[in-house]
């Protein structure tokens, strides 16, 4: 549909706003796509712990705070929270890595991924790119 189609402009003749929002309403999915509605999964994951969801709870609690407050000392909070979780976050997927990539190396952590049907050429291109 586009927005020079004339139906779209006189469906009701409450005026040029209810008009307007009206033939945009009708043209915006044509143009932008629907969405379903829900909320993206989070992807990575697997590897976080129970530091790193405390740590991360704490940092949208502090980010609530201070979306309510607004005051500099909730910011400042907000802003030790979040260097705190970026720092935790960083260290449990280093160590979550470190332990993916020794049980790679090791016989029965290849034999693992390797009975996973179709996973064969997966694993041989990791192991190229770990050394």
């Amino acid at each position: 549909m586009c927005i020079s189609d004339r139906s779209v402009w006189f469906t009701t003749g409450r005026g040029d706003a209810d008009n307007t929002a009206g033939a945009l309403a009708a043209v915006e999915p044509a143009v932008h796509g629907v969405t379903s509605g829900r909320r993206k999964e989070d992807k990575e994951i697997w590897w976080w712990n129970e530091e790193v969801q405390e740590s991360i709870s704490k940092k949208k609690l502090a980010k609530m705070k201070w979306d309510r407050q607004m005051d500099e000392e909730s910011k400042q909070e907000y802003k030790e929270m979040w260097s705190t979780a970026k720092k935790e976050v960083a260290k449990a997927k280093d160590r979550a890595y470190e332990k993916l990539y020794e049980k790679l190396d090791s016989r029965e952590g290849k034999k693992t991924f390797t009975d996973w049907p179709g996973r064969e050429t997966e694993l041989d291109g990791m192991c190229s790119m770990l050394k």
